[in-house]
């Protein structure tokens, strides 16, 4: 059974000669702490001063592994969801602390000045710092495409690979890590150029409207809230802008977003009086937009449970 699934047989030969380490998205699967927990396995959050603290626990988290069994646990508990990135480690003593330090070192990229709050190029010159949600394998898969070897390096630093699962839960990627790079630089990962981050961006967002539409059409969703001639793909355009807008970052949230498009009407998206719930709250926009999905409950409980207890990863 467990030789059944490409990533375990993959990581299965490598513990042979080699540590496996398991960093998880939180974001993408609910109570983690807890059901890390409850399986006794090592674990500790990624993301610590780098955000307010309530959202540690939805931010990436490191799991040890010390053998078949934990990987069965962690194969279990990820199921097929694309929450968890595998990275391969030299077989040390203290290999568990020095790929901590390593990972907590990518929570924040810099980024040319102002692109990430959609500013014109040019408008600002410099870096800034973002998050860098590299426990999300669709979004290190997007970065690995246009890093150049110098950044390659500062990626994988003493790693021998990395390991993640693609949307096609059949088709795993396994990033060998190149020879010859040189030596990893200090301090963060710098996307330099606006060409690289305009290339990220835009494979995240054909990405996250694609697997918004794909959720949409496997709930069944009726179209009645959308015009004659637009489809869930057109919706998922506008929900990923909007939705951006107003600071989502979720993908569960997103889909979300795109269902109250497709109960109200896509003009519900751009609507001031929907829009004025994300000002003023203590709630981040995510937990906004669960609130706001919430509300259909009165008027179709049973709907509402399904869009709500459904698995987006």
């Amino acid at each position: 059974m467990v030789n059944a699934d490409p990533i375990t047989a993959i990581l299965l030969e490598r513990l042979e000669h080699a540590r496996v380490f398991a960093a998880i998205d939180a974001a993408k699967l609910d109570f983690l702490q807890e059901i890390l927990t409850s399986q006794g396995l090592k674990f500790d959050p990624l993301y610590l001063d780098e955000i307010d603290a309530p959202s540690v626990a939805s931010g990436p988290h490191l799991v040890d592994i010390s053998g078949i069994g934990d990987l069965q646990k962690i194969q279990a508990i990820i199921g097929d969801s694309a929450s968890c990135v595998w990275w391969i480690w030299p077989d040390e003593p203290d290999a568990y602390d020095a790929i901590y330090r390593h990972l907590r070192g990518l929570n924040m990229v810099e980024i040319p000045a102002g692109r990430f709050d959609g500013e014109q190029p040019g408008a600002r010159t410099g870096y800034e710092a973002v998050l860098f949600r590299h426990a999300d394998p669709e979004a290190l898969n997007g970065v690995l495409e246009v890093l150049d070897t110098g950044q390659v390096a500062r990626l994988f630093g003493p790693a021998l690979a990395l390991v993640a699962r693609t949307p096609n839960a059949n088709d795993p990627r396994l990033f060998e890590k190149p020879e010859d790079l040189p030596l990893p630089t200090r301090g963060m990962l710098r996307i330099a150029s606006l060409e690289q981050y305009d290339a990220i961006a835009e494979s995240r967002s054909t990405t996250l409207r694609a697997r918004i539409a794909g959720a949409l059409y496997d709930l069944e969703m009726d179209q009645h809230g959308l015009d004659a001639d637009e489809t869930f793909e057109d919706l998922a355009v506008i929900a990923e802008s909007t939705g951006a807008q107003i600071g989502l970052e979720s993908e569960r949230a997103f889909i979300l977003w795109a269902f109250c498009g497709a109960v109200a009407g896509t003009g519900a998206l751009y609507s001031r009086d929907l829009l004025s719930f994300f000002t003023g709250h203590d709630e981040t926009p995510d937990d906004v937009v669960e609130g706001i999905v919430a509300g259909f409950a009165q008027l179709d409980q049973s709907a509402f449970e399904s869009i709500i207890a459904q698995e987006f990863d």
